[in-house]
């Protein structure tokens, strides 16, 4: 495998996907500023009233237009950007990233010299102790020689850091102490003075107040270079990235201080890695605050493979729930089923000198693998060998990269899409309340004009809907389905077809050595009785298409232009399942509250179901006694010596499809009268939907019912004439235009990335 040319052809695609989020992102920055155009229209008319003159005075549309928020819309608008620019940023990417996260002096940054060829003084390790101090990224350049670009926090990210510091002290310890302002006053920090506020026992603030004063004691050190870009020889990296200085602790570093993170470009020894760039991280569990929020960052934001380095102590040698803990909050943070791809555990094996475990890592691989975490794989390595490093950890976690990061990309536009999702939903409330903005807004007289139309629609929508059961229903109910009738006839036939073991599962029942011809028959026969019932079952598939169809053409009658017309209230089309119209409408006309009556008829419309379970299943199972040897107290005799096994099964599988042929035919008999059930259930069905919308509450409530609806959507239904009748022509058409734009992107397409 050429995994060089691999990572090349990965890079190259996901940057071709690049374009498809840009796209998406100008998609959102208009609907962004539609919802922002919306929020203007909404401060003019409540500032502004007398602008409107057609509804001034009328507080109640004032009041409905005004309330509809959009700060849910703003808020998951403006989380999902965020994500799409990490995402933009991750796919646009010249490598794919290797972060290595753990605990201070698991390992990391010894692995790391492996792989890049680097030495201690340029990634600093120690034995069980903090070293590292700021994040490095070191990038394989072919042929590059040694160099790091330096960038350092700029003054105000500065400030940001060491105010954490102060705010965790003064809650840790209940100081008050003064926060800052500037950079300049963190030389002026009082350390004497905030450790005389801390108690004897509180060894947390202490450790805190310890790491704050490194800024205040060494701000000389770093300040010089603050809001810089500095690009060092390889000599000079140490002295911005290390604690101390390698092989001598006790020369200390303070650059590190004032560095964000540093660029490190060489050559990596090994031939096929490819553009890949490796992340060293602050060790977990140091006196610097927020590393793990950091570690959490990096492993989401900047990791596309992430190595967790554990060396087991030697002489407690056992995965603690510290390990455990990290794992559950990478897998938190990234998605179980991206660790599953991308996370890998290495256990560092030491095989001699201090911290020897070697001859407990067998067990504790074990535990590692058997405690089903979400990581990729659980890879044992001495990392002290370059070989075993090359061969037992960096080939198989760029063999993976290079098999799997393709459908991890994928995810991660699947996790994105599920934002996109709240955005949408989020969206679709905002175009719901434009919608009800005007519900209920006409007054009586109003009202009174549109008595005839309304009641000229209603009584369209309910004389068809009396046709539909009366004639087409009617005539149907005491037919057969012919759509079930052709699916059972098939389901018959598979009955002497498909349902009979085959020969070979005979014979492999057979050679089992506890069974004899009997015991097989037997078994033969529970597993036919099962393929018959699993079969018959799966017209279940044919019953929920059949009823859908009749609930769309019932759905038809009540939103056609040309007859309920309630599709302007909630658009209706084939492409929508009965369920999701019911559901949508009766949320955006509040039904259940205002119209209980109609609302209860649709929802127990929306209930209606059958299913082979009812009717059928308990029949067809009658008609299995024959191979049920516990309810027919029958079992046939069979001639053929077990020795010959080819013979036996023969003998069985005539003896099965006699009975299958004589099951059949009791079936077929069963089944003719009862594929009339399916219409005769439909007929049902409507007939009960248009005696509620009918005649429910008595026939002059439910008609009151009918027109209270479309009273309070009128100026949907009825949008022009109800505009020019209610002298809303001046404020309709800014209004309209606003809420056609708004509706332009009122689908989930526009919020979702296609992957197709």
């Amino acid at each position: 495998m050429n995994i060089s040319a691999k990572i090349d052809q990965i890079i190259a695609l996901r940057k071709s996907k690049i374009k498809i989020l840009k796209e998406q992102k100008e998609r959102y920055s208009k609907i962004k500023e539609d919802v922002a155009e919306f929020d203007r229209f909404k401060s003019m008319l409540r500032n502004n009233p007398e602008k409107f003159a057609a509804i001034q005075g009328n507080q109640e549309i004032i009041n409905g237009i005004t309330a509809i928020s959009t700060e849910d819309f703003h808020s998951a608008f403006n989380k999902y950007v965020e994500k799409l620019d990490l995402l933009i940023k991750r796919l646009g990417r010249d490598n794919l990233n290797i972060s290595f996260v753990g605990r201070a002096g698991q390992g990391k940054s010894l692995v790391m010299q492996r792989i890049s060829g680097l030495n201690g003084d340029i990634i600093p390790a120690s034995d069980g102790s903090d070293c590292t101090g700021t994040k490095s990224v070191i990038h394989n350049c072919s042929g590059s020689k040694i160099i790091a670009t330096i960038n350092f926090f700029n003054e105000s990210e500065m400030v940001g850091n060491v105010n954490k510091y102060i705010d965790k002290i003064n809650n840790g310890s209940k100081s008050d102490i003064k926060r800052i302002n500037s950079a300049s006053e963190i030389p002026n920090i009082d350390i004497s003075s905030i450790r005389s506020t801390i108690l004897m026992d509180d060894v947390e603030s202490k450790s805190i107040l310890e790491h704050l004063s490194k800024y205040v004691e060494h701000y000389s050190n770093y300040s010089p270079y603050l809001g810089e870009q500095k690009t060092v020889s390889e000599s000079e990296i140490e002295r911005y990235v290390a604690q101390y200085k390698n092989g001598n602790p006790s020369e200390k570093y303070f650059l590190y201080l004032g560095v964000k993170f540093a660029d490190i470009m060489c050559s990596f020894p090994h031939s096929d890695t490819g553009k890949i760039e490796l992340v060293d991280t602050i060790g977990i569990g140091t006196t610097s605050l927020a590393t793990e929020e950091k570690m959490l960052d990096t492993v989401e934001n900047d990791s596309d493979a992430i190595i967790f380095m554990f060396r087991p102590d030697a002489y407690r040698p056992r995965i603690s729930s510290d390990e455990i803990d990290v794992i559950k909050k990478i897998s938190a943070r990234v998605t179980p089923e991206y660790s599953k791809e991308m996370l890998f555990w290495v256990i560092n094996r030491v095989n001699s000198g201090k911290g020897k475990n070697s001859a407990f890592i067998p067990d504790i691989v074990r535990l590692a693998e058997r405690g089903d975490y979400p990581v990729a794989k659980v890879l044992d390595v001495d990392c002290f060998s370059d070989d075993e490093v090359e061969k037992k950890l960096l080939v198989p976690v760029l063999e993976q990269l290079a098999s799997r990061i393709e459908a991890v990309d994928r995810m991660l536009i699947e996790k994105l899409n599920k934002l996109g999702e709240n955005s949408y939903s989020a969206y679709h409330q905002i175009c719901n309340g434009t919608e009800k903005a005007l519900a209920n807004s006409a007054s009586e007289d109003m009202k009174r004009q549109f008595y005839s139309k309304i009641g000229k629609t209603n009584a369209r929508l309910l004389n068809k809907l009396r046709d539909l059961f009366l004639i087409k229903y009617n005539e149907l109910r005491n037919q057969p389905c012919i759509e079930f009738e052709e699916a059972s006839n098939k389901k018959l036939k598979n009955i002497t077809t498909k349902c009979i073991p085959s020969k070979e599962e005979i014979i492999e029942m057979l050679c089992n050595g506890n069974k004899n011809q009997l015991n097989v028959y037997e078994d033969s026969t529970n597993i036919m009785r099962i393929k018959i019932i699993d079969d018959f079952n799966e017209l279940n598939n044919v019953l929920n298409s059949v009823i859908e169809n009749m609930k769309k053409e019932v759905l038809h009658i009540l939103s056609d232009p040309d007859l309920g017309n309630l599709s302007l209230i909630e658009p209706f089309s084939d492409q929508t399942s009965s369920s999701e119209w019911i559901t949508r409408f009766l949320e955006k006309t509040n039904a259940e509250e205002k119209y209980p009556i109609l609302a209860d008829a649709l929802m127990k419309f929306n209930e209606y179901s059958i299913n082979v379970q009812g009717f059928l299943i308990h029949e067809i199972r009658n008609q299995l006694d024959p191979i049920d040897s516990a309810l027919s107290g029958t079992i046939p005799t069979i001639y053929n010596p077990l020795s010959d096994k080819e013979a036996v099964a023969h003998e069985i599988i005539d003896l099965l499809q006699e009975c299958a042929s004589t099951i059949k035919e009791n079936i077929d008999h069963q089944i003719s009268a009862l594929n009339i059930v399916p219409n005769l259930s439909m007929f049902a069905a409507i007939k009960d939907l248009y005696d509620r919308l009918t005649y429910a509450g008595g026939n002059d409530e439910t008609q009151t019912q009918w027109r209270y609806l479309y009273e309070d959507w009128m100026h949907l239904i009825w949008k022009d004439e109800y505009e020019a009748k209610s002298g809303l022509v001046t404020v309709a058409k800014q209004w309209n235009e606003l809420v056609s734009l708004l509706k332009e992107n009122d689908n989930q397409k526009s919020f979702i990335i296609s992957q197709d």
